[in-house]
């Protein structure tokens, strides 16, 4: 059976106790994914200012491609491979309205502020300071739109 994908961009707002709301539609793959766990795992990306987020699952998916650069043995080379894989991993609770408690950590790895940006990617998805997703990676500027959409909607029902 297909895992349901991360699909769509959202965004989303670190409230005044550093509290994040995951879109619904990723906590339902998270949810279908992993049995109900009600946890996201956050790491920081190993090339952007961004955050990757996944499921458990997605975590045993970098464990075997690890294990085909390495071979299944230990080396130091896959120690330390499996430190920028795993070491920065934190896992975070879901409370009851999908809310987690966002670090200090992953926010200075991002560089995120007040506003967030999801963006799916299938497997897993990412986590953007909206800014720095429009300078880095919006080549044809449907981030720009998306992200300008969702400030203006945002300012109208406040």
């Amino acid at each position: 059976m297909v895992a349901k994908p991360f699909t769509r961009m959202f965004m989303g707002w670190l409230d005044a106790k550093n509290r994040v709301s995951l879109p619904a539609d990723f906590r339902d793959v998270l949810a279908e994914r992993s049995a109900n766990r009600n946890e996201v795992m956050l790491d920081g990306h190993p090339d952007w200012p961004a955050l990757r987020g996944y499921d458990i699952r997605y975590s045993e998916t970098l464990q075997h491609v690890l294990d085909e650069k390495h071979g299944e043995g230990l080396s130091l080379d896959k120690e330390l491979d499996a430190i920028d894989l795993f070491g920065s991993v934190e896992t975070c609770g879901l409370d009851a309205n999908g809310r987690f408690v966002m670090g200090d950590w992953l926010r200075s790895k991002a560089e995120l502020d007040r506003e967030l940006l999801f963006i799916g990617l299938g497997t897993h998805f990412l986590v953007w300071n909206p800014d720095r997703a429009i300078a880095m990676i919006d080549k044809k500027g449907a981030i720009a739109a998306f992200v300008a959409s969702e400030r203006k909607r945002k300012a109208v029902s406040q």
